[in-house]
């Protein structure tokens, strides 16, 4: 066996002698020389995000893994990091459990109890969640839902693109020309993510979060 051949067939590969090369397979791919084997990270990533359903997505250079999962209401767009978030306030551990999210309650059953929506608190509405965002809220017979929700007390975490006019709150999460940003001021912003000195900016996937403490979604 010659050292080629040996080299090839140690990294997992198939030597082919007719093309004196080294054949990979699966999650491995030829090195830069091709004369042997290298595991391949991202094929390896992206296999398993569409063996686990999800949705194999690249911008900028990078992939990353888009999950989508609907319920009896409303769509939890995983990749989201506003419903990492709500999932995280809302009781799941880690990994990050969803299914804490199906105890969010629909506007109309709220308003039936005359509830009191506090800071903080998650609501959907027409296939939209919701997070109370200022300050709380108490809902009545006479409160009307479809001009309730346009106010600017809301944030519609399934709908996080910067919006003109709108303030935004510490641990929103708001996608801004394909990035995410979150304020650092806990009174509240309203200047665009692009002026920088109000906004963290956090990266375009959720990976890139955990490498900046001030994004850390916890």
């Amino acid at each position: 066996m010659t050292t080629a051949e040996y080299m090839c067939e140690k990294s997992g590969g198939k030597y082919d002698l007719q093309a004196n090369s080294c054949l990979c397979e699966g999650e491995l791919i030829p090195n830069e020389q091709g004369n042997m084997c290298v595991y391949d990270s991202v094929k390896a990533s992206k296999d398993k995000c569409e063996a686990d359903g999800g949705a194999w997505i690249e911008e900028n250079g990078k992939g990353y893994c888009k999950f989508t999962e609907v319920n009896d209401s409303f769509v939890i767009d995983q990749s989201n990091p506003n419903f990492v978030f709500a999932a995280t306030q809302l009781g799941s551990g880690d990994p990050v459990d969803f299914s804490v999210l199906n105890k969010i309650e629909s506007l109309e059953s709220l308003k039936e109890k005359k509830a009191n929506l506090s800071v903080g608190s998650y609501f959907h509405y027409q296939g939209n969640v919701y997070r109370v965002h200022n300050y709380s809220y108490k809902l009545d017979d006479f409160t009307n839902l479809s001009e309730f929700i346009k106010g600017n007390n809301l944030f519609n975490i399934s709908k996080p693109e910067y919006s003109n006019n709108k303030t935004y709150f510490v641990n929103e999460y708001v996608l801004y020309n394909r990035t995410w940003y979150t304020p650092k001021d806990q009174g509240g912003v309203m200047s665009p993510p692009a002026q920088g000195s109000q906004w963290q900016e956090c990266g375009t996937n959720l990976d890139e979060f955990n490498e900046n403490n001030s994004c850390k979604l916890k």
